[in-house]
């Protein structure tokens, strides 16, 4: 079984009772036989009551993270560490998944996510985090990874890219570091975008035999809008995708297992070299996967060992 709810929301925990055996098939026949069983494998390793959060209290102690409480959603965690091998540096990952739906969350996430038919069920919420899931444990490396070590700032939306490019005008440092800095912020923007909108086909595709439609169809979206910025003073004009369906031309039957495979179908509107090594160093990550209560205490010891480690160094 991969689709479970270990939560204590009881609404949510019905209609999931009443549909997991008919989404399980549901995943096999969208995944195929060999991802499904390596879902299967991270879920059951992964997924239990710890790593389902009722409350903000509780998350904000588990973690001591503080977020925006308003709607639910899928909280993934990453260690990085280096191995020295034979033929240079092993990337190793410990991973771990958490999901907070609070019934306040749930309440307004259905009103957000789902479409007007079902504006008061829970289920097509929690499909949409549990998705995020799926490809967080599925992709190498993971977008969410990926996104994570580029950089803390989050651009959500492509006036955000604007409001970058007029930060860095007045910002005293040289053309080339302001070039790589908007470079940044478009392949976050980017990930970003794929990454949700990826996820919502998904949704669609999962909950369609259920007759349950959602808010956002991929497929009617249009062909990608390409917009683009300058920066006063910097020789380089910065294209990004700010509206449409990124998978445009794309056969329905291709989206999934492109997303998994994100890195051969993805394409920036420029070439960088930096950008390109930084990409190949990520191939080949070796994760391991840990229950979140134990993904927490791997945590709190790296922390540890890297304060120390920065006491060293100073």
């Amino acid at each position: 079984m991969v689709f479970d709810y270990f939560g204590t929301v009881e609404k949510l925990k019905q209609e999931v009772d009443a549909v997991k055996e008919r989404l399980d098939s549901r995943y096999l026949e969208l995944l195929g036989p060999e991802q499904f069983a390596k879902l299967e494998r991270i879920a059951n390793r992964v997924l239990s009551r710890d790593a389902y959060f009722d409350n903000p209290a509780d998350y904000m102690r588990a973690t001591g993270e503080t977020r925006d409480w308003s709607l639910p959603c899928h909280c993934f965690g990453t260690i990085l560490s280096e191995t020295p091998v034979k033929k240079g540096i092993q990337m190793n990952g410990i991973v771990s998944s958490a999901f907070y739906l609070s019934e306040d969350a749930l309440k307004k996430g259905a009103k957000f996510y789902n479409g007007l038919s079902n504006a008061d069920q829970y289920l097509p919420v929690y499909v949409h985090e549990f998705d995020h899931f799926v490809f967080s444990s599925l992709q190498n490396p993971s977008i969410e990874i990926v996104s994570g070590i580029l950089t803390p700032e989050r651009f959500n939306d492509p006036m955000d890219i604007r409001a970058l490019a007029k930060r860095l005008e007045h910002a005293n440092i040289p053309a080339n570091e302001k070039v790589m800095a908007m470079r940044v912020a478009i392949i976050e923007y980017t990930l970003k975008e794929i990454s949700e909108l990826g996820t919502r086909f998904m949704d669609t595709e999962v909950l369609r035999p259920l007759g349950v439609k959602t808010s956002v169809e991929l497929m009617d979206l249009s062909a990608p809008v390409i917009g683009s910025v300058r920066i006063n003073g910097v020789d380089s004009e910065f294209k990004y995708q700010i509206a449409g369906n990124p998978f445009h031309g794309m056969d329905k039957s291709q989206i999934i297992p492109g997303l998994l495979e994100w890195q051969k179908h993805i394409r920036f509107q420029f070439k960088d070299p930096i950008v390109d090594e930084f990409f190949q160093s990520l191939h080949g990550i070796k994760y391991q996967y840990l229950p979140f209560k134990e993904y927490l205490r791997r945590d709190k010891k790296h922390e540890r060992r890297e304060r120390r480690l920065a006491m060293k160094i100073k």
